[in-house]
């Protein structure tokens, strides 16, 4: 009992069209009318593909690709929202779909459709970051304001009163023409040592608040 042999495939077909193919399919596609027929299809698309007789896309649609290529974060980009690409008219009902499609279907060209808007993960987003310059700005300003106040009231309370009492020691000491008490000497070394520890916050205070004043400036 004799098989028949399977009958060509589009691989030995196209092998067939390119001279490539053996002298077995070459005797095999001669007696078969079925095979013939479907070379002839294959030769036809070729020949169509060959002539370039490809519709290009309008431009709009061209600038619609180009612009969701660009910014997938921008807003939807698809094609088919395009009136130009749907063949929608311009009440927007769609009256001319049924008439794309079909100029579609004739030219050969297929409908291409923009991939959707991807979301980036890990993102931060921007009324974040607003908030937290706003919140470092407050922060900023708060602290300066209480290291300036801080350097004030010691100034104020300390550093100016130690200094006067201070001044007035030696002018009594002077006034008594007599070498100074050991009290005397005493409270003024206490004095100079308060006056000394004051002075030096101070002048702490006064050089955090300009500082902290100048970045909550820049932020």
């Amino acid at each position: 009992m004799t098989t028949s042999p399977p009958p060509l495939d589009d691989l030995q077909l196209s092998d067939a069209l390119d001279g490539d193919a053996g002298p077995d399919v070459a005797a095999r596609l001669a007696g078969d009318p079925a095979a013939r027929a479907r070379l002839d299809q294959l030769r036809a698309a070729r020949d169509l593909v060959a002539a370039g007789e490809v519709a290009p896309l309008p431009d709009a649609t061209v600038d619609r690709l180009v612009a969701a290529a660009l910014d997938p974060l921008d807003a939807p980009t698809a094609i088919d929202t395009d009136p130009v690409a749907t063949g929608q008219g311009d009440d927007g009902h769609g009256d001319g779909q049924g008439e794309g499609e079909g100029d579609s279907e004739a030219d050969g060209t297929v409908p291409i459709v923009a991939p959707g808007p991807s979301r980036r993960s890990g993102t931060v987003p921007p009324w974040l970051v607003a908030a937290v310059v706003l919140l470092l700005l407050g922060i900023g300003l708060t602290l300066g304001s209480l290291a300036g106040i801080g350097a004030f009231l010691l100034g104020t309370f300390s550093t100016a009163p130690t200094a006067g009492k201070l001044a007035a020691l030696g002018g009594q000491m002077q006034v008594a023409g007599s070498p100074p008490q050991p009290e005397q000497l005493a409270e003024m070394g206490r004095l100079q040592a308060k006056l000394a520890s004051s002075s030096q916050w101070s002048t702490i205070l006064a050089t955090a608040a300009l500082a902290l004043m100048a970045v909550a400036r820049y932020l």
